[in-house]
């Protein structure tokens, strides 16, 4: 009876063993998502501010769309916002394609800073009877007009009466507090949002 000979077997590669030290650490995995919990308690407690201020401006009382323009601004503005549209594509210059994308899609601070100037260099001349807007014509030379933007960038102004024109200057400055709270939560949310979608990839890859 022959005595039991053991196989031969391959000699074991250390260079396998060493490999060992360098794959994937669960741990870092780990500390990745301890990192980003810690930065989504962070934009979880931005938001709650946030909605806080939100909230906060609508108690302070109405909220206004628009800006209140002077009798010489709105003129000068009604005529801007004529002459700013092209007739056909490619025959106006770029400074009016401009004022005409500014009058279309501009906000109001935008709008504000842009009729301030047309008043500037209005105040500088002296605009014929035929050249003042139609709708705009009164008597009073403090007359103030509540202005806001339709679907195809053309200027509705209302009268304003004085007397509400303090009570209309803090419902606009409201709603320009609110866009920009607004602004930020949105911003905040689009991060949010993608660092969900994220995760689900990361899911469904772990799921597989």
């Amino acid at each position: 009876m022959s005595a039991f000979e053991v196989p031969q077997l391959p000699p074991s590669d250390d260079s396998e063993v060493s490999s060992l030290r360098y794959e994937v650490n669960p741990a870092i995995a780990l500390n990745r998502l301890s990192e980003l919990y810690q930065q989504i308690q962070q934009y979880q407690g931005r938001l709650r501010k946030l909605a806080h201020s939100i909230r906060q401006v609508y108690a302070e009382g109405p909220v206004v769309s628009g800006w209140l323009a002077s009798e010489a601004s709105l003129n000068a503005a009604v005529r801007q916002s004529a002459t700013a549209r092209p007739a056909a594509l490619g025959t106006t210059p770029p400074s009016a394609c401009d004022d005409a994308a500014l009058f279309r899609h501009g906000d109001a601070n935008d709008l504000m800073d842009y009729l301030s100037a047309l008043e500037s260099s209005m105040l500088q001349q002296a605009p014929s009877k035929s050249e003042t807007a139609e709708p705009c014509r009164s008597n009073s030379p403090s007359q103030y007009y509540l202005c806001q933007l339709d679907s195809s960038g053309q200027i509705q102004a209302e009268p304003c009466p004085p007397a509400q024109v303090p009570v209309l200057s803090m419902a606009i400055a409201r709603y320009r507090r609110l866009n920009q709270l607004n602004q930020q939560k949105q911003v905040i949310e689009t991060k949010l949002q993608a660092v969900v979608d994220i995760l689900g990839d990361a899911q469904r890859v772990l799921t597989d």
